[in-house]
């Protein structure tokens, strides 16, 4: 896929990691999730959701120039607790917050409507007004339906990477 300059899952245990309640408040994860075995050449990061979804916040300087890409529909994986089916029909989202701003909704992709989940969906969002700045980078997962317990999403290779040159 070309050159990364910042790996999203270097570092993923040190970022706000959170749920969200039914009450619509945040959580803290109760838990770190069962390590995700590689698949398709692609490195899942593991999300947790709870009844109104959850995600990952990640404080960081976005380099110039820059797009965020991730892929999604992979359906099924192996971890160190066995087969885990990831939940389906939720919003994988890709947010950005300034200090002290709300959070910019940049792009969003619907977690299994691509088919039956054999393969991993690409999916991309410009960062370039970001670039050069400190922001908050937010992946979250929204529920369209309801989910459980141990409710588990993930992204396929999180990364930032160069913004394609255009002729």
């Amino acid at each position: 896929r070309g050159a990364t300059r910042v790996d999203l899952l270097e570092n993923w245990l040190h970022a706000g990691l959170w749920l969200r309640g039914a009450d619509g408040g945040r959580y803290p994860w109760p838990k770190i999730p069962p390590r995700l075995a590689t698949r398709h050449n692609r490195r899942p990061l593991p999300m947790l959701m709870g009844p109104g979804g959850g995600g990952i916040d990640f404080r960081l300087l976005i380099p110039k120039d820059s797009v965020f890409q991730g892929d999604v529909g992979l359906r099924g994986l192996t971890s160190t607790e066995g087969l885990i089916f990831q939940k389906r029909f939720v919003d994988m989202t890709v947010s950005v917050a300034r200090d002290s701003e709300d959070f910019v909704r940049l792009g969003s992709i619907r977690e299994g409507e691509g088919g039956p989940g054999r393969q991993w969906t690409p999916f991309e969002v410009d960062l370039s007004e970001y670039g050069g700045e400190y922001v908050t980078l937010r992946l979250e997962a929204i529920p369209t339906l309801e989910v459980g317990e141990d409710a588990m999403v993930w992204w396929g290779s999180p990364r930032i990477a160069p913004k394609a040159k255009t002729p």
